[in-house]
Parts: C-alpha cells; sequence; structure tokens
C-alpha cells in the first residue's frame, strides 16, 4: 500500500464546507500531483539516519542516510577539536575561557594594612576578576573572618570587625563580631577596620556573601593586620 497513490476520501455531501475542503485538497496533492506515500513517510528506515539532502554534488531530493561531518560545518572533526559558533571545527582557545569565566569568579586582593590607631587597624580591599581587573561593581558580598592566627581558621576570641572610619563599601551583618558580610562599594572596593585590645597581629579570612553575583575566592594566604601593640 505504501507504494500506490493517495486513496480518495469518503463519499462527501457538498453542502459541509469543511467535507469540501478535503476533497479538493486531496485533488490537487493526488490526482494532480500524484503524491505517493513514499513521499510523505518511509516505511522502514536505517537507524542512526536522518532525512538530509545529498552529501556532495548538486541539489537533489532528499532522502534518509547517515550524518557526514560536511553536515556541521567546515574542517575536519577529530578528536580534540569541537564545533565552534562560527561553525567551524577547531581548539577551543584559552583566551576565549577565560573572557567567558572572568565577571563570574572574583578574587580578594588585599591593600597594605594601615596603622593602628585606638586599638583598630584598616585593611582595604579591591574586588578582581581573574586576569587581575577590577570588577567596579556594588554587587559582590564578601564573608570577612578574623583570626587569632593563620593556621587555625576559628573566629577569633577576642578581636572584632566593623566598619572602617572613611567608609567603604556597605557592612551587611556581623558588625562588632568576629565574622562581618561586607557589599562592594561601585568602584569593587571594601575597607575592614579590625579592634583589639590585645597584642599580637590577627589574620583575615575571605569567602563568598550570601547574594553575591560572583563567585568569591581568596588569592593569597590570610591577609595579616601586622602587629597590635
Amino acid at each position: 500500500m505504501a507504494q500506490n497513490p493517495l486513496g480518495p476520501p469518503p463519499f462527501i455531501r457538498q453542502e459541509h464546507n469543511f467535507d469540501r475542503w478535503i476533497r479538493m485538497l486531496w485533488q490537487r496533492i493526488a490526482v494532480e500531483g500524484q503524491i505517493l506515500w513514499t513521499q510523505v513517510i518511509k516505511p522502514t528506515v536505517v537507524k542512526n539516519t536522518f532525512l538530509a539532502g545529498p552529501t556532495t554534488g548538486a541539489d537533489a531530493q532528499a532522502d534518509f542516510r547517515a550524518i557526514v561531518a560536511a553536515d556541521l560545518g567546515t574542517g575536519s572533526a577529530s578528536a580534540g577539536v569541537c564545533l565552534l559558533g562560527d561553525l567551524t571545527w577547531g581548539k577551543v582557545a584559552i583566551a576565549n575561557t577565560a573572557d567567558a569565566i572572568q565577571d563570574l569568579f572574583a578574587q580578594v586582593n588585599w591593600g597594605s594594612a594601615g596603622t593602628e590607631s585606638a586599638d583598630a587597624i584598616e585593611v582595604p580591599a579591591t574586588i578582581q576578576d581573574m586576569n587581575g581587573n577590577t570588577l567596579a561593581v556594588a554587587t559582590t558580598e564578601v564573608e570577612v573572618m578574623v583570626s587569632d592566627s593563620d593556621t587555625n581558621a576559628t573566629p577569633s576570641g577576642s578581636a572584632t570587625l566593623t566598619a572602617a572610619g572613611t567608609p567603604v563599601g556597605t557592612i551587611l551583618s556581623g558588625s562588632g563580631t568576629a565574622t562581618a558580610t561586607w557589599r562592594t562599594s561601585a568602584s569593587g572596593t571594601f575597607t575592614v577596620s579590625v579592634s583589639e585590645a590585645g597584642t599580637g597581629a590577627r589574620y583575615l579570612w575571605v569567602r563568598q556573601g550570601l547574594n553575591s553575583q560572583a563567585f568569591v575566592r581568596a588569592n593569597a594566604s590570610p591577609k595579616s593586620t601586622g602587629a597590635f601593640v
């Protein structure tokens, strides 16, 4: 049956517009054009094939065939390459990867600690992308913890964190405790004020804040405030 022309629909009543339209459609495709079922559907299709034109040469009627490299782009498909956005086969350049992720990942670059004043030391920080460029947006949030040692990642029992005397960034939570969260200023900076009545250095640890729009990481060992005296 798959090789026979499309048969006529059942007898219809001409006053029914839809029935009349269906019969006219049948006359166009089956009587005048002689479209065969084999031109509409293949009764058996070989697995791992798809309906496409010829692989080479002039245009021709589509048929089911195996996919070839030319269907996907120019160049040669081989191990270690992928199909790029310009439909050519090649390797992804490291520079392209860096460009794609540099605004997603941020690192905290600490500046020099200031001089102790009234048992407090201020330490500025800048948020940078992975290429060292400043992320000048007020959307990065950093949780800072102060500890008594650079080998003991527990909050200090005596040192506390507060907003800097000259505010840079916004402190969101934890003011007056050993763990506080800052949001960067529009210039991508924030400043931490560490208060300590005792002596010796204290250390600043960082991680991503709860609503940061960039993934935050440290780029060095815990930051030393320098010695309190």
